[in-house]
């Protein structure tokens, strides 16, 4: 993972300039978002996993969730979080080996947090997410949908290197229940023209 951490590093200060207000252009992220609220039944803390610049949590507090959590591997990252949003607690952190204590989150939003990720690390990183959320807990994720490792040779114009993986919906099915938790609901998406990557889109709620 220390590939990915400096490639993130590195392009810190442009993917938050191009990346933090991106929800303005994508409604039916912004639609599932407040369903993900509406649908908490444990009280406590949400958190964003792999927040990135923090988006994700700066539109979950804009919806009314004040009790949030960042965490991203990206220190580079978190400074931009906490620069955007000094009012929201953001904390470097490794989803294959939270910090977060067993029982302690009511939810998980994991947006295209997983795209770095192969097949064994989702395993890990699902049971991780398990572990950490409270009896009834609610997990959101998304993430590009597909068979294929897409290599970018030059992240952001940072000359570092990355693979994105890219999974049909049943694999990460299979993979959070083996995990533990039980799917709710599965939507899947086209790519909204002109303003993403040209990949389908898939959204999974499941629950502990």
């Amino acid at each position: 993972m220390n590939g990915v951490k400096e490639a993130y590093d590195r392009a810190s200060g442009e993917y938050a300039r191009l990346y933090f207000h991106e929800l303005d252009d994508k409604p039916l992220d912004r639609d599932l978002l407040r369903v993900f609220l509406s649908r908490l039944r444990a009280e406590g803390t949400v958190c964003d996993l792999g927040c990135g610049p923090g988006e994700i949590a700066a539109f979950l507090r804009s919806e009314g969730q004040r009790d949030l959590i960042g965490i991203d591997l990206s220190s580079g990252m978190i400074e931009e979080a906490r620069r955007l949003q000094p009012d929201v607690r953001f904390e470097t952190g490794d989803m294959l080996a939270l910090h977060l204590v067993d029982n302690s989150i009511a939810g998980i939003a994991a947006f295209y947090a997983i795209v770095t990720l192969n097949v064994e690390e989702l395993a890990k990183a699902f049971s991780e997410m398990y572990r950490v959320l409270k009896p009834g807990g609610l997990l959101l994720i998304s993430f590009h949908t597909g068979n294929e490792v897409v290599h970018a040779p030059d992240f952001h114009a940072q000359d570092n290197p990355l693979d994105f993986y890219f999974f049909e919906p049943d694999t990460i099915k299979d993979l959070i229940v083996r995990a533990g938790l039980q799917i709710e609901d599965l939507l899947v998406r086209d790519p909204y023209p002109d303003k993403e990557y040209p990949s389908k889109r898939c959204y999974l709620f499941a629950r502990k």
